[in-house]
């Protein structure tokens, strides 16, 4: 879906209907898209509660979160790494069922994945869940820096999913958007020491093929109502899996061995963008363990093709992108360039996943 950047100072999200429980138009062969309800088996409740929540709970309520305690008082220092663990404190602030549900964050350094741990905790993992009922949590992050040399100023963005570890097996999921209802926070990770030479993080899942990236005149539709000075700080993007960019967002009786992934980005230039693809949260990587970076052309629209091997599928699957800016901070004008999560797309094997 093309989509316009928004801006956060403070995170506080709005929750809209989620609109890909049941499809209309008829799938194609070649997606195998689901063509009917895929909730329609289970009884689905009026008030369009969350799975596991009590029906009276009707209150979707909010939350907001970024680096630091979340009081007014108190002043926020941006990190400095100097070697061994960098810590750092993050907030969240939440009432209402989307918090009870269950919120994500993730970690970019410099557009790449970054695992953390949490106090308490030995291994490094990328995505942790945190349910805020109706309070301040500030837990403290660990982690080793991914990337980066003594002296570099690095852009580090946090990232928050809506009830990540939803699966369609669970039911109706309600007024939820998942990625689409995520945001971001920005802010600079100074190095005052190498990143480490040996990290303890997951093994790197190499799943996606090499790119084919080739640069194509934007459609009039890409840049409607754009002003000649927009081209210098708006950009557009649009993601499509297995040939679809807009819903139906469930591909039912998945057994493909490979994901037709394809990804378009335009606009500014000013601007250096990494995608990082997740399967079932844990992000993928390109053959040589790289992440897939993307510039653009003045007027042009950068587009990359490649697949994803399936063969880890479990029968009960969910896909995103993440579109990170890497520089969005230091760029010499100020851009709409932020952080974007993608549609999820769900790839079920068989009528009743997980079954």
């Amino acid at each position: 879906m093309k989509k316009c950047l928004f801006s956060l100072t403070v995170l506080f999200l709005a929750i809209a209907l989620f609109g890909c429980v049941s499809v209309e138009s008829p799938p194609s062969a070649d997606t195998g898209a689901l063509s009917t309800d895929i909730f329609q088996p289970i009884t689905k409740s009026t008030d369009s509660t969350l799975p596991n929540t009590p029906s009276d709970d009707s209150d979707l309520g909010g939350f907001s979160c970024g680096l630091g305690d979340g009081l007014a008082s108190s002043s926020v220092e941006p990190p400095h790494y100097s070697g061994g663990e960098a810590e750092l404190t993050y907030y969240f602030d939440g009432n209402g069922r989307v918090p009870r549900a269950g919120i994500g964050l993730l970690l970019f350094l410099d557009g790449r994945p970054q695992p953390y741990r949490i106090e308490g905790e030995t291994e490094y993992t990328y995505l942790h869940v945190f349910s805020i009922n109706d309070e301040r949590i500030t837990p403290k992050l660990y982690l080793l820096p991914v990337t980066g040399h003594t002296g570099d100023t690095l852009e580090m963005t946090t990232f928050t999913l809506l009830n990540p570890n939803y699966r369609p097996s669970q039911g109706d999921p309600g007024m939820m958007v998942f990625t689409s209802g995520s945001g971001g926070v920005t802010f600079p990770f100074y190095m005052d020491a190498d990143a480490p030479a040996e990290l303890k993080i997951p093994e790197k899942l190499t799943l996606l093929s090499e790119p084919e990236i080739t640069y194509e005149p934007c459609a009039p539709q890409d840049v409607l109502g754009w002003e000649n000075d927009d081209f210098q700080i708006k950009y557009g993007h649009e993601s499509e899996v297995n040939g679809v960019s807009n819903g139906p967002n469930v591909f039912a009786n998945f057994h493909k061995e490979k994901l037709d992934l394809k990804y378009s980005l335009w606009g500014t230039t000013l601007v250096h963008y990494t995608v990082v693809y997740f399967l079932n949260n844990e992000p993928v990587y390109l053959p040589d363990g790289s992440c897939l970076d993307l510039e653009v052309q003045e007027g042009m629209k950068t587009v990359a093709r490649l697949t994803m091997d399936m063969s880890t599928l479990t029968g009960e699957d969910c896909v995103y992108a993440v579109l990170v800016p890497r520089n969005a901070r230091f760029t010499s004008l100020r851009t709409d360039a932020f952080i974007w999560g993608e549609l999820n797309w769900f790839l079920l094997a068989g009528e009743d996943p997980n079954k």
